[in-house]
C-alpha cells in the first residue's frame, strides 16, 4: 500500500491538524495529506512546536511555515514558553507538545491529529520500555489510533520503516531539516538508534518484529477486555472524586487484571500519563492481600484507604497543586483537572478550582457535611472536587449540595476516563 492510500484509509471527512516538526517524516505526511483529493486543503491545520530547547529550532519553524504555504496549507506555530526541564527533557517535551497540539485542535473545533510515527519509532519505543520491564500492554501501547484530551491521533504511517518516507521525499524534492538531538547520545533512544542495525544484522528485522508486535496487540486486546468485564463487576466510580473496589477482585482475579485495574484506577487521579512502576503496583496489591494494620497507602498521587470488604480511592490532597484554576464560559463546557467538563449558566467574575481545605471548613459552618463526610465518601476525597468561587467565597460545590440561590450555578460533566 503506497503512502496515499494509507493516508486515506484512516482520513476523516471533517478538518484535520497535522504535527510538522520540519523532519523528513512530518514533512512526508504533510506532502501526502495535501495531495489527497478526498480532503480540501482548507480543511488542513498545520500545526509546529518550538521547544526552545536548543539554537537553530526558529529555523524549523521557518521552514515549516514556508513549506504549508507552498502547498496551499494554513498553519500555525506554537511556542513552549516558561522554565525548561534539566531532566528527562524528551519526556517533558513530548508532553508540553501535545498539551499545545491538542488545545490548539480544542479551539478550532479539530477532533483528529495527525502525526508522523512510523515503524522504525514504533520498534524503538518497543525495546525502551522492554529494557524498563514495562507488561505486555506497555510493550503495545504504541498504535494507529489513539485518543489524547479528547483528540483523536491518527498515525497512517505506523507500519511503514522511515526508509519509504525518506525515499518519497528524495523522489518529490521535499527540504527538510535534521533534529540534532536525534543523535545526541546523552538520549536513550539516540543511542538505540545506533544499536539497532547491530540486531538487524544478526538476523532480526523490522517485518519480523512487527508481526510479532501484532500477535501481542492481539493478546493484550483480549486481556483489555477481560479486564473491563472485571471492572464492571467490582468497581464502582462516584463523581470522578472517589472509586469504590471490593477486595474480592484481589482475590478472585488474575494479578495481570489487578494491575491493569489499579493503573486505570491511578489515572483517574493522577496528573502524570504514565503509570507507577509495575513493582510498586505489585507491592500495593500485596498490601491488600495482606492483614497488615495500616489502613492507607499511596501511590500515584492516589490514596488507597482499606475499609469493610472494600478500598476506596482518592485523590491525594498533595496533589491538588496540579489542579490549576480556570474562569468557566458561559454555556460552553471547558476541561478542568482532566476529570471535569464546567461551565456556568449566568456571567459572574469567577473562578473554578478545587473545593480544598478553606472550601470544606465552610461547608462545615453551614452543616452541609460533617465529620463522617458526604454520601459515604470521607471529607479529604471531596478536597479535589470542583466548586465556583469569586472574591467574596464559595458560590457552587455543585457535589456537596450546596449553591447560594440567585447566584451562579456552576454545571459539571464527569469524564470518562476508565474505559
Amino acid at each position: 500500500m503506497n503512502l496515499l492510500k494509507k493516508v486515506e484509509a484512516i482520513l476523516p471527512k471533517s478538518k484535520v491538524a497535522v504535527a510538522v516538526s520540519g523532519g523528513v517524516d512530518s514533512i512526508a505526511l504533510m506532502h501526502v495529506l495535501s495531495s489527497s483529493k478526498l480532503i480540501s486543503n482548507k480543511n488542513i491545520l498545520i500545526l509546529t512546536v518550538d521547544h526552545g530547547l536548543r539554537e537553530g529550532s526558529k529555523k524549523d519553524i521557518h521552514l515549516v511555515v514556508d513549506s504549508s504555504k507552498k502547498l496551499g496549507l494554513r498553519s500555525q506555530a506554537l511556542k513552549w514558553k516558561g522554565s525548561k526541564p534539566k531532566n528527562r527533557i524528551q519526556e517533558i517535551a513530548r508532553d508540553k507538545r501535545y498539551e499545545l497540539l491538542t488545545n490548539v485542535c480544542k479551539q478550532e473545533g479539530i477532533k483528529n491529529l495527525f502525526l508522523a510515527h512510523h515503524l522504525d519509532d514504533q520498534i524503538e519505543t518497543f525495546f525502551m520500555r522492554l529494557s524498563k520491564g514495562s507488561g505486555l500492554h506497555g510493550l503495545t501501547s504504541f498504535k494507529a489510533i489513539t485518543t489524547r484530551d479528547g483528540i483523536k491521533l491518527h498515525r497512517p504511517f505506523i507500519d511503514t520503516p522511515k526508509k519509504d518516507l525518506l525515499r518519497y521525499a528524495k523522489v518529490k524534492n521535499l527540504n527538510w531539516s535534521d533534529d540534532p538531538s536525534n543523535y545526541d547520545d546523552r538520549f536513550t533512544r539516540s543511542r538505540l538508534r545506533k544499536v539497532l542495525p547491530i540486531l538487524y544484522q544478526e538476523g532480526f528485522n523490522q517485518e519480523q518484529i512487527l508481526i510479532s508486535l501484532k500477535k501481542m496487540k492481539i493478546v493484550d486486546d483480549a486481556i483489555e477486555d477481560v479486564t473491563e468485564e472485571y471492572m464492571r463487576k467490582y468497581l464502582k466510580i462516584y463523581n470522578n472524586i472517589a472509586i469504590f473496589l471490593s477486595e474480592e477482585l484481589f482475590f478472585t482475579a488474575p494479578k495481570e487484571i489487578q494491575i491493569r485495574v489499579i493503573e486505570k484506577s491511578i489515572k483517574v487521579f493522577s496528573s502524570s500519563s504514565y503509570s507507577p512502576r509495575r513493582q510498586k503496583i505489585e507491592n500495593l496489591i500485596g498490601w491488600i492481600q495482606s492483614n497488615s494494620q495500616d489502613s492507607a497507602k499511596t501511590l500515584g498521587g492516589t490514596i488507597f484507604r482499606k475499609r469493610k470488604k472494600e478500598l476506596l480511592l482518592y485523590k491525594e490532597p498533595k496533589s491538588l497543586d496540579a489542579s490549576v484554576p480556570i474562569k468557566p464560559s458561559l454555556n460552553k463546557y471547558k476541561k478542568w483537572d482532566s476529570r471535569f467538563l464546567v461551565k456556568i449558566n449566568k456571567p459572574c467574575e469567577g473562578m473554578v478550582r478545587e473545593l480544598g481545605k478553606d472550601g470544606i471548613k465552610f461547608l462545615k459552618t453551614k452543616k452541609i457535611v460533617g465529620k463522617n463526610g458526604y454520601d459515604n465518601v470521607p471529607i479529604s476525597a471531596f478536597y479535589s472536587a470542583p466548586s465556583f468561587w469569586n472574591k467574596k467565597g464559595l458560590i457552587s460545590a455543585p457535589f456537596l449540595g450546596y449553591l447560594i440561590k440567585g447566584q451562579t450555578v456552576l454545571y459539571i460533566r464527569n469524564i470518562d476516563l476508565l474505559h
